[in-house]
């Protein structure tokens, strides 16, 4: 089937969410009326209701360390690591009523947050940063506190720093089980509000994905690709994965400094991380700089061998389950990421037996992924 056919197929078979998807993409035209229409559908459903309602914990939280942290990056489903790729899949985004008012919960703490000289809070806000740019919901606090962390995460990447770590024989002796690990240089930390050229984490990436069509200045757009373009060289995807170390002086302890942005089946010594492959890809694919390097080539490449005869494409389930605890899983990506036949398929789909179901939908879901992922490839070829 041609790529027309394909997706005839797939909003023949499709429910609400995935039409929403749909349209977001700009694969189909939905008139207002239709969304809206669509919209109604899915909060009339028990479980859409549900993954909404772990908003409303955003709802004047706590700033202080642990109440917080538990809503950001947590194993529990009331985490946003964990619902945002469940509400996201079910089509929901800026522009919808009721997601923008579950959202202003989120921009409620995160403006609370800019405000607080609470420890944690800057490495709080960062990580909010990607829930918005990924919606849509960019309020100006947002996007001047983006504009801020690219200014910063840029000096690194202008100069192409790889130099990062410390000297080891000036330093305190690591516990036993992290003797090999290197110990990042201060300035250079990603979590301090103190380092003056921080090094990017996967969350940094993420929100800067997200944010270069939001961004409204070329110079600043420029600067976004810089970041990605460091991030993406052979020197830094060869760094120590995880980064290493980080040492408080205060506290005279050390800690593991984790979320490098590290590329899945980068290079030839790297094994392909299943649950995150398509995720990293959904995820680059908004830099150019991505889009024309030969990891990305190598990808695309590499889902080829699901295309099915037809032209669609059928992945392993785990390839398709966004909901893993990591900040790679809350990419802008569709998943299948919750068990509501109705939100996601309709008319004679809806009939088959569920292991039948279970298969058309993890066909329509991977066919739409790889559809979009090709889509952008090729505006830049």
């Amino acid at each position: 089937m041609q790529d027309k056919e394909i997706l005839n197929w797939i909003y023949s078979n499709s429910g609400p969410a995935i039409r929403l998807r749909l349209s977001r993409k700009c694969m189909i035209d939905l008139s207002e009326e239709e969304k809206q229409s669509y919209v109604s559908e899915l909060e009339k459903m028990e479980e859409v209701t549900k993954a909404l309602h772990y908003f409303d914990a955003f709802c004047d939280v706590p700033i202080e360390n642990k109440p917080l942290e538990h809503l950001i990056h947590y194993y529990k489903d009331i985490c946003i690591d964990q619902f945002f790729p469940v509400v996201s899949d079910l089509g929901f985004y800026s522009g919808i009523r009721i997601f923008d008012e579950k959202m202003q919960y989120v921009a409620d703490t995160f403006q609370r947050l800019l405000k607080s000289d609470f420890n944690f809070c800057h490495t709080y806000s960062h990580m909010l940063h990607r829930f918005f740019t990924m919606s849509g919901c960019i309020t100006e606090e947002v996007y001047d506190s983006l504009r801020k962390r690219m200014e910063l995460l840029h000096l690194a990447a202008k100069n192409m720093q790889f130099d990062i770590y410390q000297d080891a024989t000036k330093l305190p002796k690591p516990p036993e089980q992290w003797l090999n690990r290197n110990v990042l240089k201060d300035n250079m930390n990603p979590f301090s509000a103190a380092a003056d050229n921080p090094v990017p984490n996967i969350y940094d990436i993420s929100a800067l994905a997200y944010f270069r069509k939001h961004c409204r200045e070329e110079d600043n757009i420029k600067k976004i690709e810089d970041i990605a373009a460091y991030v993406l060289s052979d020197e830094f995807q060869q760094l120590p994965e995880y980064y290493g170390l980080i040492w408080n002086k205060d506290r005279r302890i050390y800690h593991a400094c984790g979320w490098a942005p590290h590329m899945p089946d980068f290079g030839d010594n790297r094994e392909i991380a299943n649950r995150t492959l398509i995720n990293y890809l959904q995820m680059m694919s908004n830099f150019d700089s991505a889009l024309k390097s030969d990891w990305f080539k190598k990808g695309i490449l590499f889902l080829e061998k699901y295309k099915t005869e037809k032209g669609t494409y059928l992945f392993p389930k785990e390839y398709l389950w966004s909901r893993v605890l990591c900040p790679a899983g809350a990419s802008d990506f569709l998943g299948l990421n919750i068990k509501c036949p109705t939100a996601f398929l309709s008319g004679e789909a809806l009939g088959l037996k569920r292991k039948e179901r279970e298969l058309l939908l993890a066909e329509m879901i991977g066919t739409i992924n790889v559809l979009e992922l090709k889509q952008k490839m090729n505006c830049h070829m």
